[in-house]
Formats: structure tokens, sequence, C-alpha cells
């Protein structure tokens, strides 16, 4: 599916869900979706799937979670892995500063990549279990606010 295709797919994806979504914005998240599948096929980041409950895990339920967020202020995303929520939040709250916690190498090196490539500023990324971040209270203890994707067994 084309990025065009994607944008105007997760328009109409938001509209269902309330979600007050710009095509510019869009347009960054259909972007986001597709350097996801890219690097997707080379590390495994997230069980991705392209059909609209994937979607909406993915990118619209963060999108849901923003109106309840701090327009500007700092977020903290721990278990960053392929992006979610953090990215999507971000492209939807671009004032937000936001730092990405990941222990995994290449992860880290796809969250810096997304965010230079989506053209994200006020992004850190921070490759370490967050036990290590707790020694490091300058890190730890300067955001209004904190996410947590949980894992499904």
């Amino acid at each position: 599916m084309g990025k065009r295709n994607l944008a105007t797919r997760l328009l109409k994806r938001a509209e269902r869900a309330r979600v007050a979504l710009e095509l510019e914005a869009a347009e960054q998240l259909a972007a986001y979706v597709g350097m996801l599948q890219r690097w997707n096929s080379r590390i495994n980041l997230t069980a991705l799937a392209n059909n609209d409950a994937g979607l909406d895990r993915l990118i619209i339920e963060p999108l849901i979670v923003a109106r309840y967020l701090p327009k500007t202020g700092s977020l903290i995303d721990i278990g960053s892995g392929g992006g979610s929520p953090a990215l999507p939040l971000k492209i939807l709250l671009p004032e937000l500063s936001l730092r990405m916690v990941e222990s995994k190498t290449r992860k880290g090196a796809f969250l810096r990549d997304a965010a230079r490539q989506l053209g994200l500023r006020n992004v850190e990324v921070e490759v370490c279990r967050y036990e290590e971040l707790l020694s490091r209270p300058e890190l730890h203890e300067t955001h209004n606010a904190l996410t947590v994707r949980a894992v499904r067994l």
C-alpha cells in the first residue's frame, strides 16, 4: 500500500476514533509505518499487522491517549521497541520532548533513524535497561508523563 493510501486510511481510522488528525501528521505516520515495515524485515521490532486492527493498535490507540497528555513538557517511554506509542504521540504532539528507553542496540538504532527521517526534534534515545536509567536521576526525574506498552503473552 502506498504512503498516500495509508495516510488516507489512517485519517479515516482516526476520525472513527474521534481523534483530530491533520493530513501532514497522517503522512508522517504513514512514513513511520513504512520504516517499521522495512526495518522489521531485518530485525524483529514488532508483530506488525497491516490490517485495521494492527494499525489501530500501533497508531490509533496512542493517538487516543494523546488527549490525556500535556501538549508540551516531557514524555519518557520505557521499552520503546518499534516506537509505539512514543513516535505516534510525538508526531501528534510535536512540542512534547521525548526520551525513549530501549535495551536492545538494534532497536535503538531504528528509533534514532526513525526520529531523524521523520524530522522529529527534541527526541532522545537511551540504549540501556530501565534499571540502569534509575541510577541516573537526571534522565528519569524530569518528565511529565511516562508510557509503557505491555507485551502480550
